[in-house]
């Protein structure tokens, strides 16, 4: 009867619809590995549209931002325009720091095709800054950004390598409309352009990377949703997905040659 019990309790906690459950990664999986001082123990709970991974005492950090990302889940979907077929996975680092020694991302599976061809795993990370409001915010960002891959390139492997064959979207157009739906307008990004752009004169867009594309994409996309409307920005990223290619997606949408409107937004150019 006691072993009945068990069995039944575990079953409860199995199909529960909010489940925490043991996830201990092979190294292996993950390949190359960054310099780690502790061995991690990742745990989860799982939604009907999350997972989020936690290890120590990030669970109350876990179940925050898995509690706030349902909560914004039809707001999120709407704005992108796409509910994604498989779950954005989360992990959570309780800091910077410890941020820094994840090996999640080090194993990006890459396929190359005439050197232009990559696939970057569908997953997404935030460390936790000690900031409430900063945290969920950030984890909107990364979220955002796993969605809108998977809806640009596909969820599967064989989706993503096909798609990257035709097109491979610039680092602003992604980057930026993340951090738009995680932050809308910002003082970082405001105070950024107006120093980016006294210091660049006609700053080349497609040869922006890391944190300089992902704020001036931020502000693209702001100044869209602002000029325009938000409803704009799904009806882009839509497109996009269609005729894989992201000036036209904007020049098709808001019926503006692409040109005029870099120009428009701060006398930013296309062209390398």
């Amino acid at each position: 009867m006691r072993h009945l019990v068990f069995r039944l309790l575990i079953l409860v906690l199995f199909f529960g619809s909010s489940t925490i459950s043991l996830a201990q990664f092979d190294q292996e999986r993950f390949g190359k590995n960054r310099v780690q001082h502790k061995e991690l123990e990742w745990y989860f709970y799982s939604s009907n549209n999350f997972e989020v991974y936690y290890y120590d005492r990030g669970g109350a950090n876990a179940k925050m931002a898995i509690e706030y990302l349902e909560s914004e889940f039809d707001k999120l979907t709407q704005m992108i325009g796409y509910v994604a077929y498989t779950k954005p996975r989360l992990y959570i680092y309780n800091s910077p720091e410890e941020g820094l020694q994840s090996n999640l991302n080090l194993n990006s599976q890459k396929y190359t095709e005439d050197g232009q061809t990559k696939f970057t795993r569908l997953i997404a990370e935030v460390s936790y800054r000690g900031r409430v409001d900063q945290f969920k915010e950030d984890v909107i960002y990364a979220v955002s950004k796993v969605i809108i891959r998977e809806m640009l390139y596909g969820a599967s492997v064989a989706d993503a390598f096909q798609a990257n064959l035709v097109n491979d979207f610039p680092a602003w157009y992604i980057d930026g409309a993340a951090l738009y739906l995680g932050k809308g307008w910002s003082r970082e990004m405001d105070d950024f352009i107006r120093h980016y752009l006294k210091e660049n004169k006609n700053p080349k867009i497609l040869n922006l990377t890391g944190i300089e594309a992902g704020l001036v994409g931020q502000s693209i996309w702001n100044y869209i949703a602002e000029r325009y409307g938000r409803r704009y920005v799904s009806s882009i990223l839509n497109l996009s997905r269609i005729n894989r290619n992201e000036e036209n997606s904007i020049a098709n949408t808001i019926g503006v040659n692409s040109k005029v409107f870099f120009l428009k937004t701060g006398k930013i150019t296309i062209s390398k």
